[in-house]
């Protein structure tokens, strides 16, 4: 009797999201959240993979870590992994499993699938693995650094002593999500290790499974019942494809949808105004950011970048496009977190930009390219940041569309300029590796998840600092590396460069219960109900 009642869930749900269920005042299903976003940035349901905010937020709820870091003051907490213990030397950290978990096919959660899940990223050189291998680990040494002891005990061996919460803040984002090894290698392809079949299934132990993807129309979640901390209260989870920021307030609005994901900042404003709509607003440690390729002639001149730092108009994109979606930040290190600088406060300097220019070779400026998301709030800052580059003289070219056409092209070196959304989101001080760090500007070394490997900026006193940090002991003078790294960082005119502390917005209906966003991009929709 259970496939009749999920395919009729589906044909409700789906009848929702085609719009064949039209009342005047509509009401969503009692056991279903319906969600309005666009889904253009999601690409692949494999959680090895570089996702989006959106398809981190889908992909929390199928797949479970070995650890997770508590929503309110983001310490590290028992996830998969019931304890863990570091070695006296720090070069090695155990993990117990918990006796319960089960993954949504039935397999039990053991070992043996920690390990795969975690050696796949490093063995496949998956994006979600670039600071695994950063920290020591290869597809040569894997089987030796993570094995497992027995069936509920894994080990990681790192290469030197470490800041033991350096490796566990990573082991709770999406990235380092435990797949389901038995059924991931039953749809392998060409020893691809199931990846093919991951980026359209789920294999997870999460409160929820992957019932149906149409990519850019729908998502549909189905209650994990046998999930080991509980059943969500709600069934299923309808995510709908809604690109555009004025149908996701109208949807909300006419109670089409419980909850929209990606409005603009007008739109934002309008839902703030009712009774009958809240706002969810929670800071999560990345950035809305410009950057530059130094594969490129004209940006290898620090003067030109240095130019374009005082072409953009931080107070003003803050103020306007980014209200609701983050504050002004130009750091690498987001706002509150331990070891962080005070943000520099560069001023919007067109005459100042066109004397670096001059300067560098281009006192009539240049034409350029400008890739940021189709979807809010990029296109617009992408609009504002184009017009304020034409007064310095930069004639900026704009390619706008989804993940494939900016991150993508990020990913393969191949642009000239971006705005986009992206830092690591976990609180350590490490997080800024991720903007900072690339300690092989090789191509073979394809250090995907590494912004500075990505726009080709290679500095090796940074390097320097923030290897010498990771290792230290001492948590002052960790400290000190970690802050002479972000002087070094702003004196050396990089070439990825915050414009704003993100901050994820949201608008729900009323009468949803206990939505809260995760700062770290792990939202988890198991608590939310609706009181009706």
């Amino acid at each position: 009797m259970r496939l009749p009642k999920i395919l009729s869930a589906i044909a409700v749900s789906a009848a929702i999201a085609f719009g064949g269920l039209a009342p005047a005042q509509a009401e969503t299903p009692a056991n279903q959240l319906i969600v309005g976003l666009s889904m253009a940035n999601i690409l692949s349901m494999d959680p090895g993979q570089s996702g989006s905010a959106e398809a981190d937020m889908i992909r929390a709820n199928l797949y479970d870590r070995l650890v997770q870091l508590d929503v309110n003051d983001l310490t590290v907490q028992p996830q998969l992994a019931e304890s863990w213990a570091v070695s006296e030397d720090g070069l090695t950290i155990s993990f117990t499993l918990r006796s319960n978990a089960v993954f949504q096919s039935g397999n039990p959660v053991t070992a043996d699938d920690v390990v795969w899940s975690l050696r796949r990223l490093v063995d496949q050189e998956m994006n979600g693995g670039t600071r695994l291998r950063a920290m020591g680990f290869s597809a040569a040494n894997s089987a030796q650094k993570i094995r497992n002891l027995d069936e509920k005990t894994v080990e990681l061996q790192l290469a030197k002593p470490l800041d033991p919460n350096i490796l566990l803040n990573l082991l709770a984002e999406n990235s380092f999500s435990i797949i389901d090894s038995k059924l991931a290698m039953l749809n392998a392809i060409d020893n691809d290790f199931g990846g093919a079949w991951l980026a359209t299934n789920s294999a997870g132990s999460g409160p929820f499974s992957l019932v149906r993807w149409e990519p850019s129309t729908i998502v549909l979640l189905e209650r994990h019942n046998n999930y080991w901390d509980g059943p969500a209260k709600l069934e299923r989870l309808v995510f709908r494809h809604m690109p555009e920021s004025q149908t996701q307030r109208l949807s909300l609005e006419r109670g089409d949808i419980d909850l929209a994901l990606q409005l603009s900042a007008s739109d934002l404003a309008a839902l703030d105004a009712r009774d009958d709509v809240n706002l969810a607003l929670q800071p999560d440690g990345g950035f809305y950011f410009w950057a530059v390729s130094e594969e490129k002639e004209v940006f290898k001149d620090p003067r030109v970048r240095e130019a374009i730092r005082h072409l953009i108009d931080y107070h003003g994109l803050n103020d306007t496009v980014l209200k609701y979606y983050g504050t002004l930040w130009q750091g690498p290190l987001a706002p509150n977190r331990p070891s962080v600088l005070p943000s520099p406060d560069w001023k919007f300097d067109p005459e100042y930009a066109k004397q670096l220019l001059a300067e560098a070779g281009y006192p009539n400026g240049f034409d350029t390219t400008l890739r940021a998301l189709s979807d809010a709030p990029f296109l617009d800052v992408a609009v504002a940041v184009q017009n304020t580059l034409a007064q310095g003289g930069i004639r900026a070219e704009i390619i706008s569309g989804g993940g494939s056409v900016v991150y993508d092209k990020m990913r393969e070196r191949d642009f000239d300029m971006v705005v986009g959304r992206g830092g690591v989101t976990v609180p350590h001080p490490d997080a800024m590796s991720s903007i900072m760090y690339n300690p092989d500007n090789s191509p073979e070394a394809a250090l995907y998840s590494q912004h500075s490997w990505r726009t080709s900026s290679f500095n090796p006193g940074i390097n320097l600092l923030l290897e010498a940090a990771r290792v230290e002991q001492d948590p002052e003078i960790r400290n000190v590396y970690y802050q002479d790294a972000q002087r070094l960082y702003h004196a050396k005119m990089p070439a990825w460069q915050p414009i704003s502390a993100a901050v994820n917005a949201a608008a729900y209906r009323a009468d949803l219960t206990d939505f809260v966003i995760h700062p770290t991009r792990t939202t988890r929709l198991t608590m939310v109900g609706k009181q009706r």
